[in-house]
């Protein structure tokens, strides 16, 4: 069977299975977490050492401070800190103001950290958001994400997204079986992963759904106020370890206002055969 055609089963599979028997007919509400907080601290170099030339990563020597990415208009900067890397601590400038924040960012050539310029909580005024990403493999990263206001004396403080987030996003998740056939369940959405459970051995019973291991951000191409999220999903049971078998993402939409993070407008994807993970 070819991967279209196999597709094509797949969802006629979904559209014939009855919702009301998978658990698929509660509307998902909108899931939320306290940011955790993050203060600036003053960097221990002037104000005119930050560099102008931007670093490629995969080159630097971690030798000196390198500036590896800035917002497009060059009002806000971000850069690595000599022999730093991965232990935390990134240099971040936004207009006159210059801070520390022991972030932990690890990347290369094929994916650069990222600035942008965000009304996230609506009220007109532009957080800076800042993604870095701090690990991955073969076509997955793993992103955290910070959003950073001004404060009234001139510092910089952030609010990180907590794993709390993923984990209530996982909850979220069901694994249920009908007429033996298995399906994944978000809301009121479904997907069936018979195609994907087919290809495993007889002993490897997926018994839960997972997410927030690999997670990754995008400014939203629809809104200057959005940032689009996408976070894996995977199967697990007793003799199938977690992460072994990644199945599709939730996508949706990552938003923050007073301290806090909200998901909403999530999707369940399933990957075609061709990208499933076994």
């Amino acid at each position: 069977m070819t991967g279209s055609a196999a597709e094509s089963a797949v969802t006629r599979q979904a559209e014939a299975a009855k919702p009301e028997k998978l658990g698929a007919t509660e509307r998902l509400e909108v899931i939320s977490a306290p940011g955790i907080d993050e203060l600036g601290q003053a960097p221990e170099v002037s104000k005119s050492a930050p560099p102008t030339e931007k670093v490629q990563f995969s080159v630097w020597n971690e030798e000196k401070t390198a500036l590896l990415t800035e917002t497009e208009d060059g009002s806000a900067a971000l850069c690595a800190l000599p022999g730093e890397n991965l232990d935390g601590g990134v240099l971040l400038r936004w207009d006159d103001t210059l801070v520390k924040f022991p972030w932990r960012y690890a990347t290369n050539y094929r994916a650069e950290l990222k600035l942008w310029l965000r009304d996230m909580d609506g009220d007109r005024t532009k957080e800076l958001v800042v993604s870095c990403q701090i690990g991955g493999g073969t076509g997955v990263n793993y992103e955290e994400l910070h959003v950073v206001k001004k404060t009234e004396n001139g510092n910089l403080s952030a609010y990180a997204v907590p794993q709390e987030l993923w984990t209530s996003l996982a909850s979220a998740l069901k694994l249920v079986e009908n007429d033996g056939r298995l399906y994944a369940v978000l809301g009121q959405e479904l997907v069936d992963l018979s195609f994907i459970t087919e290809k495993l051995e007889e002993d490897n019973v997926p018994e839960r759904l997972g997410c927030g291991d690999w997670v990754r951000f995008a400014a939203s191409a629809w809104s200057d106020t959005g940032i689009e999220v996408e976070a894996g999903v995977w199967m697990a049971g007793e003799l199938l370890p977690v992460l072994a078998c990644y199945v599709g993402n939730v996508r949706g939409h990552i938003t923050f206002r007073d301290g806090e993070f909200s998901l909403d407008d999530l999707h369940l994807d399933v990957w075609e055969v061709g990208r499933a993970h076994v």
